[in-house]
């Protein structure tokens, strides 16, 4: 990919930044999913109130959400593949 007389260089950082970029956000989501989980169980010992549908619907947006960034990536990925 680096030898490749075809690739701009400012072309090469972009994509380079973008694939940083799904690393940070890939890593700063992966707890977010197990402390969801965890406040699902701990919550009820502090309210009465039925929170379920709530961190169903926060779980769900996260995967979404982690979806997205995998798609992005992959679109990366795709791109970086032509220039090879």
């Amino acid at each position: 990919m680096f030898s490749s007389q075809k690739l701009n260089q400012n072309v090469l950082e972009d994509m380079m930044i973008k694939k940083r970029n799904y690393v940070v956000l890939k890593h700063a989501f992966i707890p977010q999913e197990e402390i969801i989980t965890d406040l699902q169980k701990e919550l009820p010992k502090l309210y009465e109130e039925d929170l379920d549908v709530y961190f169903e619907d926060a779980l769900f947006k996260l995967d979404r959400i982690q979806s997205q960034i995998t798609v992005l990536y992959e679109t990366i990925e795709a791109l970086a593949d032509t220039y090879n």
